[in-house]
């Protein structure tokens, strides 16, 4: 029915009104789907091919439960695995005993691609963003996986549920060095932190081969050579406690930062 006149009838305002709410409606409806829609079709296998640029990531940054989640639970914390833009991989095995050995070693271009078809084949583009228990938890394990693509950058966090089909063999391939050989781990540089604390150390500092100046540890210690692989060789000893050591008269805690493995809670 087209209505010619102009006055504000109540036909009119309940044909205006009845249109307005349709028009909003679909207006909403296109931005809902805009914003929550997910990647239906894979995304193209480039990346940034720089060193420092992180490709993809494992990581399990809390090892077990704990009723609060403090920075000493994470400051030595080194991802499970970690791929740069130009093939170096850095992977971290944690033993039962709380030690850590840390392995590298490069991928070409085409283990690369092929690494990263997995990711697509297993449908992490089309995964949800977060698999969680929905019962109660307060700061628990959780795992994230992460893939950044020039086009698609997405992580996949997995916290006291079952992860979704294909999730595991990811994490497992990266965290294992995805094949490539794997050489030790050896830092060139570091920054060593040191707090004072009152709890019992598990080893001592050999002060007189390795001296530090413990007046500016609590800002940061830059090391290498001999000192940083010492001071390396020790926190892999128990890295996620973290180590106290004796120095001197005092203990402290030891927290040693490695350019390029730090890591930052999600």
């Amino acid at each position: 029915m087209f209505i010619k006149s102009s006055q504000n009838t109540p036909l009119n305002c309940h044909i205006l009104f009845s249109f307005s709410i349709l028009t909003v409606s679909l207006v909403s409806l296109a931005g809902c789907n805009l914003i929550g829609a997910q990647q239906t079709t894979p995304p193209a296998l480039e990346w940034d091919p720089s060193p420092d640029a992180i490709v993809a990531q494992a990581a399990t940054p809390i090892k077990s439960y704990h009723p609060t989640l403090l920075p000493d639970y994470t400051r030595n914390y080194i991802p499970e695995g970690r791929l740069f833009g130009d093939g170096h991989i850095i992977w971290a095995i944690y033993a039962d005993d709380g030690s850590r050995t840390v392995m590298e070693g490069f991928l070409t271009q085409e283990q690369m691609t092929s690494l990263l078809q997995e990711f697509i084949d297993a449908g992490f583009f089309i995964w949800e963003d977060v698999y969680s228990s929905k019962l109660p938890y307060d700061n628990p394990p959780s795992d994230y996986l992460t893939l950044n693509l020039k086009s698609f950058q997405k992580t996949v966090r997995v916290t006291m549920t079952e992860p979704p089909e294909g999730y595991r063999e990811l994490f497992d391939r990266l965290s294992s060095g995805a094949g490539a050989l794997g050489t030790p781990y050896q830092p060139v540089s570091g920054t060593l932190i040191l707090e004072e604390t009152q709890g019992e150390p598990f080893a001592i500092w050999d002060s007189e081969t390795f001296p530090l100046e413990l007046s500016k540890a609590a800002d940061g210690l830059p090391l290498e050579g001999e000192v940083l692989q010492a001071a390396w060789d020790l926190v892999n000893l128990n890295p996620l406690a973290p180590p106290i050591v004796k120095i001197g008269e005092n203990n402290y805690k030891v927290c040693l930062l490695i350019p390029g493995l730090i890591y930052e809670t999600n």
